[in-house]
């Protein structure tokens, strides 16, 4: 099976992996604000709908119950916030 670059890119947006954690949450929880922006450029390229970035995105939780958010904010991670959004 052969995925076109803008299936790619949202399987790449809205993949977990076996701990049920995105992309997201990993560069929220270490820090990585580039890896990030790319996200939010990818997610703005393949225009992912509003619906999808909050409820697989903003608002996903890990297997612990987490968003992104509350993984940066628990290791006070200052510099990501939604801010760049």
């Amino acid at each position: 099976m052969q995925l076109k670059p803008e299936e790619l890119s949202y399987e790449l947006c809205l993949s977990r992996n076996r701990y049920n954690t995105t992309a997201w949450q990993m560069a929220a929880v270490q820090g990585h604000v580039k890896v990030l922006e790319k996200l939010c450029d990818w997610a703005n390229e393949i225009q992912l709908k509003r619906e999808e970035l909050r409820n697989e995105v903003w608002l996903s939780k890990s297997e612990f119950q987490e968003t992104a958010w509350h993984m940066a904010a628990g290791r006070d991670l200052v510099e990501v916030s939604p801010s760049f959004v």
